[in-house]
């Protein structure tokens, strides 16, 4: 049986459950296997034994994490087909161009890029999706990824086009690279409502955080920002969502820089109608 390898770069664990179900739509064809990249590096197999080669990342300010990056730069060169998938929690165009530079980076070594796609999952920024959203999200990922995956096995190529001002915008927004690891810095934890469970340090796949003198630290290594604690703290963002019912006012920087990790880590709450129009897929070629 020919063989697949998906590297795959996940925070909330949405872009993992997506490569899952590329695992099993490949599975008739391809003994595939999932591989996390990881801030260390880690075990990474060379794709050179894999027939297919896939890479799955979450979109952040309209780009590839860094990691994501750095990563596609260190891959080895080869001939091999490969296609690439992302995940957000909107259905914006923009989200597309997330993929031009670790595509071009992949070409560039050689990979024949064959195409590449976005799916809708439970957001982590800003505001959460409802419950039945949520639901809606994973059934439609797991409805549209073997969809994608019956083009790939016929190894359909497609022309992936992204016009200027999405580039523009995705450069522009690059400047999250360099500002995350100052984040990082000026984070720390509500010492009031933290109980020290280590969820975070567990669950951050950048490694950043850990636990000193029995409270919670924050390093440079955050691949993230600007955002987060808005989610956390429950309150209104700057944009204009409304979160937890409650009106859109400036921010103070005390509250700016805390974050509540334990509400960032609990499970989605209604902060919309459960009557939402699901966001659409943009479907590039």
């Amino acid at each position: 049986m020919k063989q697949a390898i998906l590297y795959v770069f996940s925070g909330t664990g949405n872009t993992w459950a997506v490569a899952g179900y590329y695992q099993k739509a490949l599975s008739s064809t391809f003994q595939t296997e999932r591989v996390a990249i990881t801030v260390d590096g880690g075990h990474m197999p060379n794709p050179q034994p894999y027939d297919l080669v896939a890479l799955g990342f979450p979109v952040h300010a309209f780009n590839a994490p860094e990691i994501v990056v750095r990563f596609a730069k260190v891959l080895p060169a080869s001939k091999k087909p490969c296609f690439l998938f992302t995940t957000s929690g909107e259905g914006v165009r923009l989200n597309d161009v997330s993929t031009r530079l670790p595509a071009r980076i992949l070409e560039k070594k050689g990979y024949r890029v064959l195409s590449v796609r976005h799916y809708v999952m439970p957001y982590n920024i800003i505001f959460r999706h409802s419950d039945a959203m949520v639901r809606q999200m994973v059934l439609y990922a797991k409805a549209l990824v073997p969809l994608h995956a019956s083009d790939v096995l016929k190894e359909n190529k497609e022309t992936l086009r992204y016009p200027l001002w999405e580039r523009v915008l995705s450069f522009l927004f690059r400047i999250e690279w360099p500002f995350c690891r100052i984040e990082g810095l000026m984070m720390h934890a509500d010492p009031h409502t933290c109980t020290l469970c280590k969820a975070c340090v567990a669950r951050c796949p950048m490694h950043g955080i850990s636990v000193k003198n029995k409270r919670i630290h924050f390093s440079s290594a955050c691949c993230i920002a600007f955002v987060v604690p808005w989610i956390v703290l429950k309150m209104p963002s700057p944009w204009g969502f409304s979160m937890a019912g409650k009106s859109t006012v400036p921010i103070p920087w005390k509250h700016w820089r805390r974050i509540r990790l334990c509400r960032f880590l609990s499970p989605p709450r209604n902060c919309f109608s459960r009557n939402g129009i699901f966001p659409s897929v943009m479907r590039r070629s």
